[in-house]
């Protein structure tokens, strides 16, 4: 009797650390992981919209393999925004070999590899401007009513 509550503690214990322990080796994974992807260059975001752009006008498996495989490491990119992924995503959907190269096809892969370089650039400044000249001084941001307490 004695060893059959024992066994059931130790079972109930076992239950719920189980979630626990679970919960412990999945995280595992994302801290393996944790070196930092590089933000892409305007070279390599350039390169992977002329091999889109050859895909769409030759048709070619080597053109088309090249897009997709440089495209493809983007998805994974958490520093890219939504609406470049999309871009990517269409551009890994379209560059394939197709029996008949329509215009449909080529305008498609033509706009995903021009948006790929307006949504996946790197900005480089703020939205607001320059913020060295409002220092000292108190500016209107949009410039469309001075401020009355100067």
């Amino acid at each position: 009797m004695v060893s059959r509550i024992r066994t059931s503690a130790l079972t109930a214990l076992l239950a719920g650390a189980a979630p626990l322990v679970a919960l412990a080796l999945l995280e595992l994974p994302l801290q393996a992981n944790t070196k930092e992807l590089p933000y892409p260059t305007l070279d390599e975001l350039r390169e992977i919209q002329l091999a889109a752009l050859d895909c769409g006008r030759e048709n070619q498996s080597s053109f088309c393999d090249k897009a997709r495989r440089m495209a493809d490491p983007l998805m994974d990119n958490p520093k890219l925004a939504a609406s470049c992924k999309d871009a990517v995503w269409s551009i890994l959907q379209q560059a394939k070999v197709a029996t008949q190269n329509s215009y449909e096809r080529r305008d498609q892969l033509n706009k995903a590899s021009s948006e790929l370089l307006v949504f996946c650039k790197k900005q480089s400044g703020s939205v607001l401007g320059n913020t060295d000249d409002l220092k000292g001084e108190k500016k209107s941001r949009f410039g469309l009513i001075q401020n009355q307490n100067q």
